[in-house]
């Protein structure tokens, strides 16, 4: 449970200080106080990176000093990030006050995020919803970071190498050696995608029962840029690198592997069955099919992680009709999660909600 939230210079919040609830949270501001700020601060210190485009961490300083912080205590945990920008641009992440670990913090706070730019998981880039999937599975698989943070090594020395064969300055025999470690750990990171998608196609139909009834047939299906040949993803990649290896040193960079992998979702329309939601659902509909994805990967979360799921909803309720927020409404209070809802309309929020929440009123 994240039971307080503090801040110092984060973007345009210069103080924050905030008590939390073990259920429902509800923050009431207006627009323009920086409630997606806050959000992004507690889910960058989680996961060292935005949502939103991020050049540097630079920017996230605001104006009133030349170092900020935040301070998260959860479950018993302390969880630092500083910034400073004073000689140099400096980061550091303290948990219980030593260096924390990636792979440490992911264990021990469990965070599951949606908002407006969440619709993106159906219509955007593949790389957004590789990053969510990634991120979703480092909160519960142990060894999933370091796995990707080697296979991102691997990839990034195989395209220095096929850069130089293409300038003719190495030679094939060193391929094969780059080749064999991406086939390898490409594969592993691969099918640890694949198992996890198909759990959350499991959890979408329960979910969905209990929110919606205008999407049915909801599912995700996972889109390898290699074709898998009897359920054996190390070969099959392994064939491709063999088949493509002049092509990819003509360009000079990794054509295949699972940092080009995607997943889209499908859903039924009246007429015709598993259709793609990016090009034949709403946008109402494509919001709904990221809202029951997102609350899937939290109900997985909660049944592998020990620790409580913290789920942050920004401005869920502006864009739903009363039926759909009543429906969300009964959803949350039945699950039990410790929840921080933003708005900035107290109207737009379920009186079931506002009932049993924590309300935290901000004025400009």
């Amino acid at each position: 449970m994240l039971q307080h939230i503090k801040a110092y210079n984060y973007r345009n919040l210069e103080n924050i200080d905030l008590a939390l609830s073990d259920s429902i949270n509800l923050l009431i501001a207006p627009n323009g106080f920086g409630k997606t700020n806050l959000i992004e601060m507690v889910y960058y210190s989680v996961f060292r990176a935005s949502f939103r485009p991020l050049h540097s961490y630079a920017e996230l300083l605001g104006d009133k000093d030349n170092h900020l912080k935040i301070e998260l205590d959860w479950h018993n945990n302390t969880l630092e990030t500083i910034i400073s920008n004073t000689s140099k641009l400096q980061r550091k992440t303290l948990l219980n006050a030593k260096v924390g670990r990636k792979r440490k913090i992911l264990e021990n706070f469990a965070l599951m995020l949606f908002a407006p730019h969440s619709v993106d998981l159906v219509n955007g880039e593949p790389k957004t919803r590789r990053d969510d999937l990634d991120f979703f599975i480092m909160m519960i698989e142990p060894n999933y970071e370091s796995d990707l943070k080697t296979y991102n090594s691997v990839l990034k020395n195989r395209n220095a190498l096929l850069k130089a064969l293409r300038e003719g300055l190495s030679s094939t025999k060193e391929l094969k050696y780059w080749t064999d470690k991406i086939v390898s750990i490409g594969s592993v990171i691969e099918q640890v995608r694949i198992n996890y998608i198909k759990q959350i196609n499991e959890f979408v139909p329960i979910v969905s029962k209990d929110l919606y009834h205008d999407i049915t047939g909801l599912k995700i299906e996972y889109l390898s840029n290699v074709e898998i040949e009897n359920d054996n993803i190390e070969n099959s990649l392994r064939q491709k690198y063999a088949d493509n290896e002049q092509k990819e040193i003509i360009v000079g960079k990794t054509l295949y592997g699972p940092h080009k992998d995607d997943y889209f979702f499908q859903f039924d329309t009246n007429i015709y069955k598993d259709k793609n939601l990016k090009f034949h659902g709403s946008r109402g509909q494509q919001r709904i099919g990221s809202f029951l994805f997102k609350m899937a990967q939290a109900e997985i979360t909660r049944e592998y992680n020990s620790n409580d799921v913290l789920l942050f909803l920004d401005d869920i309720m502006s864009e739903l009709d009363s039926t759909h927020r009543d429906n969300i409404a009964e959803f949350l209070i039945k699950k039990n999660y410790q929840i921080v809802i933003t708005g900035a309309d107290e109207n737009e929020i379920p009186k079931a909600i506002q009932k049993n929440a924590n309300i935290i009123k901000i004025k400009k």
